[in-house]
């Protein structure tokens, strides 16, 4: 998972020791305020650390993600980002017209 998110990002991504990395930022967060620590960057080094391997991007999968992102691009547009003419829009219609069609009701609990 850390790979793929390195090679869709295409950048290189570290991963922390702790297991518990919400609570270690507030920690660090914490040590910032009382004063023990003069920022954020500084608290991170004394208290926290990364795991040697770092997830490096696979030039081949982040140019194949590019290349699927601007087909994704294509069709988020062609299909609800915009509803200012003819062709934009086609989901939110489609969702308009499921609504009217149940009464306005969404059909969630």
């Amino acid at each position: 998972m850390v790979q793929m998110c390195a090679d869709v990002f295409g950048r290189e991504i570290e991963v922390i020791r702790s297991s518990q990395g919400a609570a270690l930022g507030s920690a660090i967060c914490a040590a910032v305020a009382a004063g023990a620590y003069g920022d954020v960057a500084t608290a991170a080094r004394a208290m926290g650390g990364v795991e040697e391997k770092r997830y490096r991007p696979r030039s081949e999968w982040t140019a194949a993600y590019d290349y699927i992102y601007q087909d994704y691009l294509a069709m988020h547009d062609l299909l609800g980002r915009s509803a200012r003419d003819e062709q934009a829009g086609v989901m939110k219609r489609l969702h308009q017209r499921r609504l009217r069609a149940r009464g306005g009701r969404t059909g969630q609990a």
